[in-house]
């Protein structure tokens, strides 16, 4: 991998070029994000440098501005940098390392989606609380700026782990991204912090996918309280979990229609075997490694599930990976999969709550997804709704896990995409939201 950093500083013509600017730096099949945090001081101007794809560490480096160019020089890494300043949000410029060059524009945002103020629409810091759990969950609601009020409503809600009201992933912001979309679109949007992380309370290490569908229908029955929101017109849209945590509780009738997103239609086990394995494959393991890796973690999760007694499991597991290159990972691997909530997650199989799910559902996987695979997960899905006549059920080519434009959809290139949400697909959740709730009438209570 290339060891370069290059970046740019600017002042002209009483613009204000201070403060951090974001580029990305390609050189054959090598991409690399670029940081530069540009500051003036009596003395002059000074730059710091960082490419978070290969480092956390900043760069101290020097910068000439002058009219409307910038020249950056980083000795310690021989990097230099020549730019244009076109205006106080972009500089176009080329990036010079020994015998490398290349083009090197920088802008203001680190993601080009992510929403920058001023915002043409109500924006609140919220807090309901989870009356079972007795925790205070704390988080962002946004309002349409029409008079259309009341507004049909959408909760928002994360994927597994411990995860923020914007679902911070891989430097994207894919909540934030999808609220501002759907609100400036006339649909009011709540997206809070999961429990027990950042500013809600409770204690997330304890908990499982059944305590999080309580925080959401919690979240719902707050917006029912809120004049502004139709209180027949309020969904759940979850991502990965989330979806699981949708459908789960529309089986019981809280909200009046729901999307998932990369949500499972298959049993936690099942996601879990199949992801280990199209991850395999992305890393261009050998086939017959697969298959036999395969074949020991579909048995060890079988042990993990059936097995009631904890000591049997972990004896079970030993066996099964003993003499393999499981072996050395024998006693993480037994760790991980016996937390409070990965035993709940593989035992739990969304077969179980399709069958009372009548609400309007859509329900969307992207092809190049490897963590949610889309073929065998949206088929399961469309055959346990069959009975459910407004079910909507999208596979969307070349979109990964997080719905972006995809190359393999291995987890290193989230970071690298620039595009945090594929827009096509937040058209699509809007306009189907926007027609289900046309008719209130229409919608479960």
């Amino acid at each position: 991998m290339l060891l370069f950093f290059l970046l740019p500083a600017f002042t002209a013509h009483g613009q204000d070029i201070t403060g951090k600017w974001y580029g990305r730096l390609e050189i054959g099949p090598t991409q690399l994000r670029i940081h530069i945090d540009l500051a003036q001081n009596p003395e002059g101007w000074s730059v710091r440098l960082q490419s978070p794809d290969q480092s956390q560490v900043w760069v101290n480096g020097l910068a000439e501005v002058s009219d409307d160019s910038l020249k950056v020089h980083v000795p310690q890494w021989q990097f230099n940098y020549y730019g244009r300043i076109a205006s106080e949000e972009r500089i176009e410029g080329t990036f010079y390392q020994f015998q490398h060059t290349a083009p090197l524009n920088l802008s203001r945002v680190a993601r080009p989606q992510e929403p920058r103020p001023p915002f043409d629409y109500g924006m609140e810091e919220v807090v309901f609380r989870n009356e079972k759990a007795g925790i205070n969950l704390a988080g962002t609601l946004t309002l349409p700026a029409s008079e259309d009020a009341p507004y049909p409503a959408v909760v928002l809600v994360t994927g597994s782990g411990p995860q923020d009201r914007d679902e911070s992933l891989a430097g994207h912001k894919p909540f934030w991204v999808i609220a501002d979309y759907l609100t400036r679109h006339g649909i009011a949007v709540l997206r809070y912090d999961d429990r027990g992380f950042a500013q809600s309370e409770g204690n997330f290490a304890q908990s499982t996918t059944f305590d999080f569908t309580e925080d959401a229908v919690a979240g719902i029955d707050y917006l029912r309280t809120r004049p502004e929101i139709a209180p027949q017109k309020i969904g759940l849209a979850g991502h990965s979990e989330g979806g699981l945590i949708a459908f789960i509780a529309a089986s019981g009738q809280k909200p009046n229609f729901i999307l998932s997103l990369a949500g499972p239609g298959v049993s936690g086990k099942e996601i879990l075997a199949r992801q280990i394995a199209d991850m395999s494959r992305v890393h261009h393991t050998p086939e017959f490694y697969v298959k036999t890796q395969d074949a020991l973690i579909r048995d060890a999760l079988e042990w993990m599930t059936t097995l009631e007694d904890s000591a049997q499991r972990k004896e079970k597991v030993a066996e099964l990976f003993q003499g393999t290159p499981l072996e050395s990972q024998t006693e993480d691997w037994y760790a991980q999969m016996s937390s409070v909530w990965m035993s709940t997650f593989l035992r739990t199989d969304p077969a179980e709550f399709f069958p009372t799910v009548h609400c309007p559902v859509w329900a969307a996987i992207g092809e190049k997804d490897l963590q949610v695979s889309a073929k065998p997960n949206l088929e399961a899905i469309r055959q346990g709704l069959s009975h459910n006549p407004k079910v909507t059920i999208q596979e969307y080519p070349g979109l990964n896990y997080l719905f972006q434009t995809a190359i393999t959809g291995a987890p290193e290139e989230y970071a690298q995409i620039e595009e945090t949400f594929n827009e096509v697909v937040l058209k699509d959740m809007t306009d189907w939201i926007l027609a289900v709730t046309a008719e209130s009438s229409d919608l479960p209570e």
